[in-house]
């Protein structure tokens, strides 16, 4: 595949998505789709809902666009070509899961269970990176991070334009880091660069004051597209091969993953401490969030997200150059962390609690 035909499918989708989600944003409000303000959620006017109807079936269109081409499928082998379906029906399961939900809200169970449906899916058709040799250890450690991350996009999903603006600089990192390290147009830059341009779609319309939210049906297939694209496995083994030897030698692999992911981390990481230091249910909304301690704090709404969108693209950086400087990697990934969990500690201990 060209780099002209990527730039048009790009194109194709950014626009598709702009254009839909507008569509959709009228008639949310025609038929009444919207979010009223509350008192556990932040916006404080009425707000257009389902924007995830307007840019994630375009986000998968794209993905499936790419199985159909003969051509680039024959650079690839079956382990990627497997991935890629299941990012692409992984991603339609936990849209409809979201979409019902966002019009009749399931059990947190319920939802889990449904969650567990794309994560089988990835563990038993494609090959697990090796972090140990224990194979079992392996799946857990996938399933974790799969089910992780779809849930900490879901609960960043507290502010506008944050959860999306964060998921499209962590799919900028990892085209960035496609472009340095592969001398063609590796499967990741390309469904990474689909998944930037249909979210690029969305926050133009999401970026605060946001005139749309995404819901469920936006999150959680979000979530579980950056979780795979950023986890080892052979879509980006070419940024991931830089293990060591011995039985930890996969997790300065997953350190990167962690860096390249480093707010949805942080900020499930704060509330569920937080909640449940409290004795506060983790699946109940809330303004409890990283971003809404930030605002106590004086800054304002956009400030606050920019702060933590400046702390994703510093992790971004910092993965880079672990991959570009492997020997770095547990320092970086150590300081980094540290710094990350000072701000975490700072935001708990001296902010009230809403």
């Amino acid at each position: 595949m060209s780099l002209t035909q990527i730039i048009f499918l790009d194109a194709f989708v950014f626009l598709v998505s702009y254009i839909t989600v507008r569509i959709v944003k009228i008639y949310a409000k025609k038929y009444g789709w919207v979010a009223k303000p509350r008192q556990d959620r932040w916006h404080k006017e009425e707000t257009a809902l389902h924007g995830g109807v307007g840019f994630i079936p375009w986000i998968i269109i794209g993905i499936l666009f790419t199985l159909l081409l003969e051509n680039y499928l024959a650079q690839l082998d079956s382990s990627q070509i497997s991935i890629i379906r299941v990012i692409a029906s992984g991603a339609t399961i936990l849209f409809i899961a979201g979409l019902v939900d966002d019009f009749h809200p399931l059990h947190p169970r319920v939802k889990f269970l449904i969650q567990l449906v794309p994560v089988f899916a990835f563990i038993y058709f494609t090959d697990i990176f090796e972090f140990t040799p224990i194979p079992l250890f392996n799946y857990f450690i996938a399933g974790i991070w799969i089910v992780g991350i779809v849930n900490a996009v879901n609960l960043l999903d507290n502010m506008d334009g944050l959860s999306s603006g964060i998921v499209l600089i962590s799919s900028f990192t990892l085209i960035f880091i496609s472009v340095i390290t592969y001398p063609y147009i590796s499967p990741s830059l390309l469904i990474a660069s689909i998944l930037a341009s249909g979210l690029l779609g969305f926050l133009i319309h999401n970026y605060p004051p946001a005139s749309i939210f995404m819901g469920d049906s936006g999150s959680l297939p979000l979530g579980f597209i950056i979780a795979i694209l950023s986890f080892p496995n052979s879509l980006n083994s070419n940024f991931y091969d830089i293990s060591s030897n011995g039985f930890w030698m996969g997790f300065d692999a997953l350190m990167v993953s962690i860096l390249i992911l480093t707010v949805p981390i942080l900020d499930t990481t704060f509330v569920t401490v937080s909640r449940l230091y409290r004795s506060v249910k983790i699946s109940q909304g809330g303004r409890d969030h990283t971003s809404h301690m930030l605002v106590q704090k004086g800054f304002s709404e956009k400030v606050s997200i920019n702060i933590l969108f400046f702390i994703n693209v510093v992790g971004g950086l910092l993965a880079t150059l672990s991959i570009t400087n492997p020997n770095f990697i547990l320092q970086y990934f150590i300081c980094y962390m540290a710094l990350v969990a000072l701000f975490g500690l700072y935001l708990g201990l001296s902010s009230r609690t809403c």
